[in-house]
């Protein structure tokens, strides 16, 4: 390679920048504002195929939350559940993320479903990364093991009660 050619790599867990056009993510920087002031952004969380997420100050309820910004081409079938599991409030099950409030926001990209939910810890991934620095064996201790299996098949067994599957 000559001292002419660029390379850019794609710095890892990034979405790529090509995404922010109309139909995909929207421009979000540290102290916008979404739903009439109520959520301040404060730092990044995360990003996936079609999402942003963001970590948002709430004036409202005190606080923070989790804010997922949807791409505006994104398909509607996770709204549509969440706003199905916001509507089963009968049960105090925390085996499911809380869903704290669902609006769309207007940007130059277009409109864009936005999810707000309580803040959780870091995903299973990250941890499996992290297994190292925690655990001395690099493996997950039974008891956490099966504390997380409990937790998930709790999760499971409420969405099914509901009639919603994951066909991933």
């Amino acid at each position: 390679m000559d001292s002419t050619t660029l390379v850019f790599r794609q710095p890892p867990e990034t979405e790529f920048i090509a995404e922010y056009r109309p139909g995909g993510l929207h421009p979000v920087h540290i102290g916008d504002r979404f739903q009439d002031g109520r959520y301040e952004v404060v730092r990044k969380l995360g990003c996936g195929g079609y999402a942003t997420i963001w970590l948002v100050g709430d004036s409202s309820a005190g606080g923070y939350a989790a804010l997922k910004i949807l791409r505006a081409d994104a398909d509607t079938r996770e709204i549509d559940v969440l706003r199905r599991l916001q509507q089963d409030n009968t049960s105090d099950d925390d085996s499911i993320v809380r869903v704290l409030d669902l609006f769309a926001h207007s940007g130059p990209n277009g409109t864009h479903q936005c999810i707000v939910t309580e803040v959780l810890g870091p995903s299973l991934a990250a941890v499996e990364d992290d297994l190292e620095d925690i655990y001395d064996d690099e493996v997950l201790p039974p008891e956490v093991a099966q504390s997380i299996a409990l937790q998930v098949s709790r999760g499971v067994e409420r969405l099914h009660r509901l009639g919603i599957v994951h066909g991933g």
